[in-house]
């Protein structure tokens, strides 16, 4: 996407919707903090000011200023501090704040099919401001010249038609790989749709497609509750927003209060959803691509009860942080340090340096584990390494690329990956 876009998008929000500051466990969130939730939120997707003009990278929920003060400061201090209603924008699993334009939002997913061929849209968000959709794309297996193509021209075969006056696409991020891509696209200013289309002249089947989007205004709720079942572990905040089309239960996934940091994954492998008497409906279709992968489907047709309980055992999360320590270098084959360090509050320990066989230096390192915390990994900032962690997930070993270390050795450990467990369990209706 455009770095302009990007900043447009954040800029979007009006400052002036929030109060003054936000008492918050005896501290103030001062209306000056804004600038470093923006700079913050650049760091996170990895986006600053006046680099390439283009940058393809799946960034599909970081699109609104609220979400990053949510991250900062905890939900309850954020949405305490809102002046009007919130609405969520399917498709994008972000929370806005009514403003002063009407926020229009897809009514149900569109599809496109054709043998092996697919093209969904599976969310749009037009506030008067912008104009936003995220499109999803499944074909046969393509070559890297194709693929790599298909990314570079997408821009120039895409445009809305708005009661048939034409809007361009202004910037987009995308990912891809041979066999799918998802991406966010951003279009000229719509202040009030009507008769929407999309026209996609798709490169690898060579054909135009032509979709009406079917649109509404976003429901608003006055409380961050109203959004769905909501459930709170170690600090973390679930909430599941639940769609009923028929058979289906449509699941979108929504996370709160994640400090300096962004959920991984949500483990969609061991997620359960079970109804009162025990039985279990497993996922039938996920239908993100991107990380964390949110929005699932499962199949309910044999379902006859009055609730159903979605469990998530655990998630994975990266924390934005570092600490840097100095170790000692062997000067034999191996050097013992049993040598502690802080990350996060989580206490791990450097055991050992040792040389392997061919001369490279190899750290061995005991993460943090308790009964529902485990860190899995590591960065090393600015050093070239390989890494592995054993079979039993209690050790991780980094090989270094440099073969020679003199005297102290800087090492700094940063953005631990971490598992957490829960489990989160959320009663739908």
């Amino acid at each position: 996407m455009e770095d302009k876009a990007i900043f447009k998008l954040v800029n979007a929000i009006d400052k002036s919707e929030f109060k003054e500051y936000v008492e918050y466990k005896g501290n103030k969130f001062q209306k000056a903090n804004l600038k470093k939730i923006k700079s913050r939120t650049f760091n996170q997707i990895g986006l600053f000011p006046y680099k390439t003009r283009k940058r393809r990278m799946a960034i599909v929920a970081s699109i609104a200023i609220l979400i990053m003060a949510i991250s900062i400061i905890g939900p309850s201090s954020v949405y305490a501090g809102l002046q009007r209603a919130i609405s969520y924008i399917p498709g994008f699993n972000i929370v806005v704040e009514e403003g002063s334009f009407n926020n229009y939002v897809i009514t149900e997913k569109v599809v496109w099919e054709e043998g092996e061929y697919k093209i969904e849209v599976a969310g749009v968000y037009i506030n008067g401001k912008q104009t936003i959709f995220t499109i999803r794309g499944v074909h046969p297996e393509l070559e890297k010249e194709e693929s790599d193509r298909f990314q570079k021209t997408i821009d120039e075969k895409m445009y809305l038609k708005n009661d048939g006056e034409v809007y361009r696409l202004q910037g987009y991020s995308m990912g891809m790989s041979n066999v799918s891509w998802e991406g966010t696209f951003t279009f000229e200013r719509i202040k009030e749709p009507y008769n929407l289309e999309l026209y996609y002249n798709d490169e690898i089947i060579s054909q135009e497609i032509s979709l009406t989007i079917p649109l509404k205004e976003a429901t608003l709720y006055e409380d961050v509750n109203m959004l769905g079942p909501i459930s709170t572990v170690n600090g973390i905040t679930l909430i599941a927003i639940p769609n009923y089309r028929n058979s289906i239960l449509d699941i979108n996934l929504l996370n709160l209060g994640l400090e300096n940091g962004r959920i991984n994954s949500y483990t969609h492998e061991k997620i359960e959803l079970v109804d009162e008497q025990g039985n279990s409906y497993p996922i039938s279709h996920r239908t993100s691509f991107s990380s964390p992968l949110s929005e699932f489907e499962f199949d309910i047709s044999k379902f006859s009860g009055e609730s159903l309980k979605l469990i998530i055992p655990e998630i994975v999360v990266t924390y934005y942080d570092e600490v840097t320590v100095r170790l000692d270098t062997p000067t034999e084959d191996t050097l013992e340090l049993n040598q502690d360090f802080l990350l996060r509050g989580y206490k791990s320990t450097i055991e050992s340096l040792t040389k392997d066989d061919e001369g490279y230096l190899i750290m061995n390192v005991k993460p943090y584990k308790d009964d529902t915390i485990q860190v899995k990994s590591f960065m090393l900032d600015g050093m070239s390494y390989s890494s592995r962690m054993d079979e039993e997930m209690v050790e991780q070993s980094y090989r270094f690329v440099e073969k020679t270390f003199f005297g102290k050795q800087k090492v700094t450990f940063k953005n631990p990956r971490v598992r957490i467990l829960g489990p989160w369990e959320l009663i739908i209706k």
